[in-house]
């Protein structure tokens, strides 16, 4: 969490601060190495710090192009680099997308504008989680990293405990991504999914069920179209599939919906539904 008045970003936002204000950041916040940038698979990461980008930042803060707070490299503009999302969660109301050791607060079209931080300020949520979701059965927030999870409840991080002990054997070597969807909360790895739900007072879940035909395996990233869990939303690379109540639909632009700059989104390869 930030030390310092006017926190925007992150779940203990307050209020905007002010431009003079990211002057008064501490050094750790000011200056950080980018987030992972993804080139031939998901193993290979390199960092891009470089003043160009730094100068870069500070010119869109001047000019109110879009918000972020604020990391001198990073940008993630390059051509030939590209972000692949970990994890998606809405808290609050607000979407955040996760990479390595940051997290993007989304903005929305109209707004034009993103907010970068660190996952240290989730109350020391360690990097590279593999899943986030508020869980439909008890409201609460929860982020999966290999074969842990942490619960997120009021500010307060706890964790981690092992997956497969506390929620099904599903999760006994990791998950992909997850979101809610009515009152039930999916949970997605490779081409399978299972549903959790709260019954009598007890968490009850559904058998491990194939993917539909028209969405993608492996999927990156999920979170919650809106608020009330009418829709949900799957990303693999630059492109989302909306599963609603009624509908599977899809693939769209994930930029058709959210602001994700300074990131730059891998792009799908046509013909990669079952990829």
């Amino acid at each position: 969490m930030w030390p310092y008045k006017g926190l925007t970003s992150g779940p203990h936002r307050a209020f905007s601060t002010p431009l003079f204000e990211l002057a008064q950041r501490p050094a750790h916040i000011q200056h950080k190495t980018g987030p992972r940038f993804w080139t031939k698979n998901k193993l290979q990461r390199c960092h891009h710090s470089t003043m160009k980008d730094s100068l870069q930042y500070n010119l869109f803060l001047a000019l109110g192009l879009f918000t972020v707070c604020c990391y001198a490299g990073g940008s993630g503009l390059g051509d030939d680099d590209c972000v692949r999302l970990d994890a998606a969660v809405r808290y609050d109301g607000v979407l955040y997308l996760f990479n390595g050791d940051q997290y993007l607060e989304t903005g929305n079209l109209y707004e034009n504008s993103t907010v970068l931080g660190n996952v240290t300020e989730w109350d020391d949520l360690p990097a590279d989680i593999d899943a986030a979701v508020q869980y439909a059965g008890n409201y609460q927030h929860y982020f999966f990293k290999g074969s842990q999870y942490y619960r997120y409840t009021l500010g307060f991080l706890r964790g981690p405990f092992d997956s497969a002990e506390h929620w099904n054997s599903f999760f006994a070597d990791g998950i992909d991504a997850s979101a809610t969807l009515d009152e039930e909360s999916f949970f997605f790895k490779g081409c399978y999914y299972i549903k959790a739900y709260r019954s009598w007072g007890r968490t009850r879940y559904s058998e491990p069920s194939r993917l539909p035909d028209n969405l993608p395996c492996d999927i990156d990233a999920a979170w919650d179209l809106e608020t009330f869990w009418s829709s949900m939303v799957l990303a693999k690379n630059d492109q989302v599939w909306i599963w609603s109540l009624e509908s599977i639909t899809g693939p769209s632009p994930l930029s058709d919906f959210y602001s994700t700059q300074p990131w730059n989104l891998c792009t799908t390869p046509d013909n990669s539904t079952r990829v």
